[in-house]
């Protein structure tokens, strides 16, 4: 077996999809060409610009024969440089009365992509924040393509995982401790820990990465910082962070109706562990629902019967810590097996560098 079919084989075996990088690479060129033809005239407000391109795309078994790309600038007046706020792959699943989601496969992949820019920014300078920073979006692309493979193998998703990874996006309390939790939930949930290893390896290919020179590339590789975080998260530096933003905790309690001059640490600890639980709970509960949720009548009644049983399970696994501090210890264990179980995966991606 020569080396390059080797390496397809460690790959895929990785989780890597055949094909995937080179998908990536080719989008990001399709991407940057069309950009380059922007100006300001383009973009509608509010909307932003769309293009749809016809590709003849294969990543392993899964061929799309059209990109349909959106891009979205918003101007703000406390960004000094260009930067991508999200991209994302959009996607539809049919929800059954058996209560699953199955998933409305077609030759499309529909990409959305939100920049940030200054007030009064030059869009003719666009490509070139495109060009500055081409490794990053083509891992970038590279991870949502990995999604949208994903998307077309499974038969069926979840509506449970799918409910605990919807609750954790858009969830923000303007607190940068909690607001760090609740991004690591999202970032160490099942669905995105399929696509690090994509994301991954394009960064390698991108940056040509020799196997001298991967250990410096992994520790300075964002997905993996943010993997050792998750790894090494424990309760008391998480307290300890909470404590520390005297103003910003302050700031939160006084939102939520309660006075932090005549509270403790303790139990201002307290009051924000079931803050914490309480939001991240309901927005589960509410995610499950809509995932289950098929007629009108179930929106005005209530649900029946078998779903009705499903429902309060789940309302129930969902409500089970009695005290919100144990809600935390359970990430504290989950984070730890998590990030140290995908840290240990990617750095096997060590056997596709080159040789130098």
């Amino acid at each position: 077996m020569q080396r390059t079919e080797i390496k397809k084989v460690l790959r895929e075996a990785l989780g890597v999809p055949h094909n995937i990088v080179e998908v990536s690479k080719n989008a990001y060129q399709r991407i940057l060409n069309w950009v380059k033809r922007l100006d300001s005239k383009d973009f509608e407000y509010g909307q932003g610009v769309s293009m749809n391109f016809r590709v003849d795309y294969q990543i392993a078994d899964f061929r799309f024969t059209t990109l349909k790309v959106k891009l979205g600038v918003d101007e703000h007046p406390k960004i000094k440089t260009p930067e991508i706020m999200s991209m994302a792959i959009r996607s539809q699943s049919r929800k059954t009365e058996d209560m699953r989601l199955e998933p409305i496969k077609n030759k499309t992949v529909d990409l959305v992509i939100v920049m940030l820019v200054p007030t009064d920014f030059n869009y003719e300078e666009l490509p070139v924040y495109f060009e500055k920073n081409k490794n990053e979006i083509i891992e970038n692309l590279s991870h949502e393509f990995k999604h949208a493979y994903d998307h077309f193998k499974k038969l069926y998703d979840n509506p449970i995982q799918r409910a605990e990874y919807q609750s954790s996006i858009n969830l923000g309390f303007n607190f940068e401790p909690l607001d760090i939790f609740v991004h690591d939930i999202y970032f160490s949930s099942a669905n995105e820990n399929l696509v690090r290893p994509s994301e991954i390896s394009a960064a390698i290919q991108t940056g040509q990465i020799s196997q001298k020179d991967f250990l410096e590339f992994l520790r300075s590789n964002d997905t993996y910082k943010n993997l050792k975080r998750i790894k090494d998260f424990n309760i008391q530096d998480f307290e300890n962070r909470i404590l520390k933003d005297e103003k910003g905790l302050n700031k939160l309690l006084r939102k939520v109706g309660e006075k932090p001059k005549l509270m403790t640490p303790e139990e201002k600890l307290e009051s924000i562990y079931k803050l914490l639980y309480s939001v991240i709970s309901q927005k589960k509960i509410i995610s499950f629902a809509e995932m289950i949720k098929t007629n009108f009548l179930e929106e005005l009644l209530g649900f029946q019967d078998e779903k009705k049983k499903v429902f309060d399970k789940f309302v129930s696994r969902v409500s089970r810590f009695e005290n919100p501090k144990d809600f935390v210890k359970y990430y504290e264990k989950f984070f730890n097996y998590i990030g140290d179980k995908m840290i240990r995966k990617i750095s096997k991606l060590y056997a596709i560098t080159q040789k130098k």
